[in-house]
């Protein structure tokens, strides 16, 4: 989940290359919401430090910081891009990647063959949001100047907003402002602390 020089060196060559603005790949405010293995993380503060070093360079090179917040939902607990990009499974965890329990708001499945998503509880939606925002703040604490959550492609955000995947009847799922709930308590918690 930490920025190493690899990733300092991938986003710091765009600033000196005269790119304008630079953003991080998705950073995942859960370790639960993570596509990968190999994904980045801002779900700790152990996060800031090395994001803050990339964050300082872009900057001082000429490049707005951008950073983007991130939970796969139900596309979560995958082979990294260059292994497949398939569900993680018993071969993944011989090699010491067990497979983790993606969710979503509902329990179907996005793409066959993928592992099922558990439905969320009213309660875990809460601790997300809180997430998010926690997120939020430790994108600022790391100096990011651009911040974007991530909604789309049938990822968590966008797995309340279809109502081809949220089969809910509580108060997240149903008619659009129902849908939309979740996204919007996001947007509230990030605004609190960006």
């Amino acid at each position: 989940g930490c920025a190493t020089d690899w990733h300092f060196q991938h986003l710091a060559k765009f600033a000196v290359g005269g790119f304008g603005t630079v953003m991080t790949e998705a950073l995942m405010i859960d370790p639960r919401g993570r596509n990968t293995y190999g994904d980045l993380g801002i779900w700790s503060d152990d996060h800031i430090v090395p994001l803050r070093r990339i964050a300082g360079f872009l900057k001082a090179n000429g490049a707005v910081p951008a950073a983007q917040l991130h939970h796969a939902g139900p596309k979560a607990s995958r082979q990294r891009p260059w292994e497949g990009l398939g569900p993680l499974g018993d071969a993944e965890a011989a090699r010491g990647e067990a497979p983790w329990q993606p969710v979503s708001a509902s329990d179907s499945r996005t793409v066959a063959k993928w592992n099922a998503p558990q439905r969320l509880t009213v309660e875990q939606i809460r601790g997300i949001v809180h997430a998010y925002g926690a997120a939020a703040a430790r994108v600022a604490a790391a100096a990011f100047e651009v911040l974007d959550i991530h909604a789309a492609h049938g990822y968590l955000l966008h797995g309340f907003l279809s109502p081809v995947n949220n089969d809910r009847d509580d108060a997240y799922g149903g008619d659009l402002a129902r849908r939309m709930r979740i996204m919007l308590e996001v947007v509230e918690a990030v605004r609190a602390h960006w």
